[in-house]
């Protein structure tokens, strides 16, 4: 009877023991995490530069990462309590309560560029020849370059949206994310069809902020690992794999 308590005992910590180890990280993404940032298969995140990274993540802190889709209304709320861990693609700048989150180093840096068709290109040379034409931009989006041009802003919900207004000449030129634009114009083999301004509109740094609440690990153990992989240049070739 003794050996049969204590065969028991021993199952149920070993079952404990092993549930205990069975750590995740939960990382939260969208539809607002545009191509190459995100690819999906049936609503489920199958690949792209979020992905990438947090799995390459996961590796260096041996710890298993869950991918969970939630609408950008509720992310804030969802790190706030700890129900999700981290969001990738983000900068504190862009949060009133940024400082309720932890923030990882900058990882890299992400350029806001003009594009238009190459047949304006003789009319279209740099930013200040876009005064009173009609720029693509995306609805919510903040644009330092609005508030010192007289350029008329025109909103639609995706940077496609926009490619495809560019080329009916709805809009003059459009404004996105050089990554976003890049990938854009490669899967679209559309080099010989726009020209990317040299000026760059703005710049700013993307970092990953993660929760106060319910971390499985240290947050500087988080930290650390994304300073290892920026520093041996993993981020960048991940990058590089979408221009």
């Amino acid at each position: 009877m003794k050996n049969t308590s204590t065969f028991i005992l021993a199952l149920i910590f070993t079952f404990f023991m092993q549930h205990s180890h069975a750590k995740e990280l939960i990382v939260v993404f969208g539809d607002y995490d545009s191509k190459p940032y995100t690819f999906f298969t049936n609503q489920t995140l199958s690949g792209g530069i979020i992905k990438d990274i947090m799995d390459e993540i996961g590796v260096e802190l041996n710890i298993k990462i869950k991918y969970v889709n939630i609408p950008s209304k509720r992310v804030s709320n969802f790190l706030l309590d700890g129900k999700v861990h981290i969001r990738l693609i983000t900068n504190p700048k862009w949060f009133k309560n940024h400082k309720q989150f932890h923030w990882s180093t900058a990882l890299f840096q992400d350029k806001d560029k003009i594009v238009i068709r190459v047949e304006d290109s003789v009319f279209i040379k740099t930013i200040r020849d876009l005064k009173e034409k009609r720029l693509g931009t995306i609805r919510g989006y903040k644009y330092q370059i609005l508030k010192d041009n007289n350029i008329i802003r025109d909103d639609v919900r995706t940077l496609e949206s926009n490619f495809k207004r560019l080329d009916r000449a709805i809009i003059d030129a459009l404004i996105h994310s050089d990554i976003l634009i890049d990938y854009y114009i490669k899967r679209n083999q559309a080099h010989t069809q726009y020209i990317i301004l040299e000026e760059t509109a703005s710049s700013h740094s993307i970092h990953a902020m993660y929760s106060k609440n319910n971390l499985p690990i240290s947050y500087k153990e988080i930290d650390a690992a994304f300073i290892k992989l920026k520093e041996n240049g993993t981020i960048q070739k991940i990058l590089d794999r979408y221009k």
